[in-house]
């Protein structure tokens, strides 16, 4: 829900903020199905501070976009066009 706020008050845009929950729960079927093999393997502790330490980036980065001074459209856009878009190069 916080990033929801925070997208919608950087951006001004609906539709900026539906695109970026959209993207956000692409991930979650194929993921949802595979977590759940991994969970019957391994032990609940260790997958829960896995989990965990994997989300520890997100509300740092979402902190620093709050108190960022140059906090406006053109650095949320970029952002995300970073961490969805395909990497450019010519390696293929």
């Amino acid at each position: 829900m916080a990033q929801q706020v925070l997208i919608y008050r950087l951006t001004g845009s609906a539709v900026s903020l539906g695109i970026i929950s959209f993207i956000g729960l692409i991930p979650l079927i194929p993921l949802s199905l595979w977590g759940g093999s991994i969970t019957d393997r391994f032990p609940k502790r260790t997958i829960i501070l896995i989990a965990q330490s994997l989300k520890l980036p997100s509300p740092k980065g979402r902190g620093f976009l709050e108190k960022s001074p140059s906090n406006n459209r053109t650095t949320v856009r970029g952002l995300f066009q970073r961490l969805y878009s395909a990497p450019k190069g010519g390696d293929t």
